[in-house]
């Protein structure tokens, strides 16, 4: 049973170092490539590695992630995975290739009957042969040499240990990944000169492509010689520590198979050594038989025939048996190649439950992150709840004092308007007084005239009477007269003028007041306008924080959806990980089944080669009753069991191919699901951003709103009626549109 060697860790090497090495990526199906970066990655966590595939369509980008470039390769060709999930390709060490030409030959019945004839002549003749050696390094096998007196002593006393397993040992290095196959062949046909030679081939099959050559040899008059011939090699290059403990592992547990299959084949040459002893007697027994009768000639001479007949067709069906064996052999082969696959699997599952813990312990403290946010989400929401219930409140405040604004408006709007009704009725009652005084001054003048007229008639007749009566009273009375006009005149003259200026001082103080009053009224109006303008903003406002809060809960609620199916994605994927391990459970069960089946096999070569050794010692009652039956049965029985292991091993093959695919599918998966967590994270966070800047916004307007002076509406307001300033006029046409706008008021 061989050993996979695992290949050293290279993580002490550095990464200047491992860039360009020749790496294969186990959870994607063992693709190979090249490795172009490692180390960390913008907006990712951990070791990177960047590999160009050797398949470009299996890659996912060209080397650059997020706009940033890692490294170059062609489109579709480059992609990035997690530094621990990479196995390097070490360049393998040269194999020291082992030729062992080890051959035996043992003695058959063919020629015993020839020998019977020519026995004097060849007796003196093999008893002056002394043994000859062979090359160096050659490993001698026991002679067997046929004497007439005691020939199983003479055996047992030449079957000496040789050093073949030293020689052997020495000569054969353990290489990575290779299993030995040995096939056992033997005859028996003794040559001339009654000297015996084994013929055994060890056939060490490798999986590396190494097949040793087999060189059986034979001598005729000297024992034979099993040559064990290495190939010389040079020496492979220093492994790694862990190489070279592994190495001396495998070394260590090779040599100890190799003991125990040289121990096997002893045992089965001991066998061999007792039925060649067996042959011998009777052939001695024979020998003896034809000395003392001279009519056992004719008998041995006429079955010589018949006997060749029989030798031919049993060498004909050990032949095919011998092939059915290499084809068993093969067979073997092929199954021992399909259980280090096997174990390949299990060392990369076993790889892959590392990486499922880690997937684990990821996805729990994703869990824990999503519960974090799902706490901090109803946080907010309640938070959120109570904000809006602050903001509807300081929104229903804001109404009442702006009703209340309004109302005190239409309240000075009305004072206004009757201040406005008092001034132009003092103008009209200063201008009606006016009116009054100029009449009653124009009557009072008309009175005076009248009056001088009348004193003129009174002085011109007084002249008359003067003139007539006295001349010298007349000019002191014309003098007292005047004195008296004048007198009058001026001091009528100086109250009109008093009460003239007392009355334009009334008019002009009246004119201030409406002058005030009408400054008053542009205050108000520029007022009433720029809380219009403020309660508009305030509005507009309003309804983009209202436009906002509603884009922020649809967002909160797109989010817990997509926690929702987070979560769903989650129970998914542990339900597929919990049908993995089911899995894997069976795949192990399965592996135990193949080893089972495996020293199933085992156990059935070594029966058959039991069989075979029986075979061969049974082989001559077998010629007379029929053996060639029982070997057919056996044989159909034989390959009946092949093939139904056959067919067993390839359903199982094609239940692991399922079982690999599905296997990689749900790494896929698990690996799209780490990256769509990494993303809902990011966009999670700026949510967070969002919402905090959003806050700071409405905390903004909040404290805006308590710090704005309160401002009066005028009377009647409402954003949808149309106002003029300039007419002063409602439902007609705003100010913009004023007809009157270029008029000055």
């Amino acid at each position: 049973m061989s050993r996979i060697l695992k290949l050293p860790s290279l993580k002490n090497a550095s990464e200047d170092d491992k860039i360009g090495q020749r790496v294969i990526l186990p959870t994607l199906d063992n693709v190979t490539g090249t490795l172009r970066y490692l180390g960390p990655i913008d907006s990712k966590q951990g070791t990177w590695a960047g590999i160009e595939l050797d398949d470009v369509t299996l890659g996912k980008n060209d080397g650059s992630v997020q706009g940033k470039k890692y490294f170059k390769c062609a489109p579709n060709s480059g992609i990035f995975i997690a530094s621990n999930k990479i196995t390097f390709i070490s360049p393998p060490s040269p194999p020291v290739a082992i030729t062992p030409s080890v051959s035996t030959k043992r003695p058959t019945k063919k020629s015993t009957l020839k020998k019977v004839a020519s026995q004097s002549k060849i007796a003196p003749l093999r008893k002056s042969t002394p043994p000859i050696p062979t090359t160096k390094r050659s490993i001698q096998p026991p002679a067997v040499k046929r004497l007439t007196q005691t020939p199983s002593s003479s055996l047992r006393t030449n079957q000496t240990p040789s050093p073949s397993n030293s020689s052997l040992k020495t000569s054969q290095t353990p290489s990575y990944k290779t299993s030995q196959t040995p096939s056992f062949k033997t005859s028996s046909t003794p040559s001339l000169s009654q000297t015996s030679s084994f013929k055994t081939s060890q056939t060490p099959s490798y999986k590396t492509s190494q097949t040793p050559s087999q060189q059986p040899k034979r001598l005729t008059r000297t024992p034979s010689s099993e040559t064990a011939t290495p190939i010389e090699t040079p020496p492979p290059p220093s492994p790694s520590p862990a190489a070279a403990a592994a190495a001396a592992a495998a070394a260590a547990a090779e040599q100890k198979e190799q003991e125990e299959e040289q121990k096997r084949i002893n045992e089965e040459k001991q066998l061999l050594y007792d039925m060649l002893e067996k042959v011998q007697r009777e052939r001695d027994s024979l020998l003896r038989e034809m000395k003392n009768k001279e009519t056992a000639w004719e008998r041995l001479l006429s079955s010589k025939e018949s006997l060749r007949l029989q030798v031919e067709d049993n060498e004909v069906q050990c032949k095919r048996l011998l092939h059915e064996l290499e084809t068993i052999k093969l067979e073997k082969q092929r199954l021992e190649e399909d259980v280090k696959e096997r174990e390949a699997s299990i060392a990369k599952n076993v790889r892959d439950d590392e990486r499922q813990v880690q997937d684990k312990r990821r996805i729990e403290r994703l869990e824990a992150l999503v519960s974090d946010l799902q706490q901090q989400l109803e946080q907010q929401q309640a938070l959120q709840v109570q904000r809006e219930r602050e903001y509807a409140g300081t929104v229903e405040q804001m109404r009442k004092e702006v009703s209340s604004t309004e109302a005190m408006t239409a309240s000075l709007e009305k004072e206004c308007e009757d201040m406005r009704r008092t001034g132009i009725e003092a103008v009209r009652a200063v201008e009606l007084s006016m009116t009054e005084l100029k009449e009653q001054h124009a009557r009072e003048l008309r009175e005076k005239e009248a009056h001088i007229e009348h004193l003129g008639l009174v002085v011109a007749d007084l002249k008359h009477k003067q003139s007539t009566l006295f001349d010298d009273d007349e000019l002191g009375i014309e003098e007292k007269l005047k004195e008296m006009n004048n007198a009058y005149q001026g001091d009528q003259r100086h109250r009109l003028e008093e009460q003239l200026e007392l009355t334009m001082t009334e008019l002009d103080s009246e004119r201030h007041r409406i002058k005030a009053l009408l400054h008053d009224i542009e205050q108000l109006k520029l007022e009433l306008t720029q809380s219009r303008q403020h309660a508009l903003s305030i509005e507009q406002k309003f309804q983009n924080l209202q436009t906002d809060f509603e884009k922020e809960l649809e967002d909160k609620r797109r989010l817990v959806e997509e926690s929702d199916h987070a979560f769903e994605a989650q129970t998914r994927a542990e339900e597929e990980y919990e049908q993995m391990k089911l899995s894997k459970m069976t795949l192990e069960k399965q592996h135990g089944e193949l080893l089972e089946a495996h020293r199933q096999l085992e156990q059935e070569h070594n029966k058959l080669m039991d069989e075979m050794l029986a075979l061969e010692s049974q082989e001559a009652a077998h010629l007379e009753n029929g053996g060639d039956v029982v070997l057919q049965e056996k044989c159909k029985r034989l390959e009946a069991e092949n093939k139904s292991q056959r067919d067993s091993l390839s359903v199982k093959d094609e239940q692991i191919r399922k079982l690999t695919k599905d296997v990689n599918q749900l790494e896929a998966l698990v690996e799209n699901k780490v990256f769509g967590d990494s993303e809902l994270e990011e966009q999670l966070e700026l949510e967070k951003k969002k919402v905090i800047a959003l806050e700071r916004e409405l905390n903004q307007i909040k404290y805006n709103m308590m710090t704005t002076p309160k401002e009066l509406d005028k009377y009647g307001h409402n954003s949808s009626r149309l106002y003029c300033e300039n007419c002063d006029e409602y439902d007609d046409h705003n100010t913009q549109d004023c007809p009157n706008q270029d008029e000055t008021f």
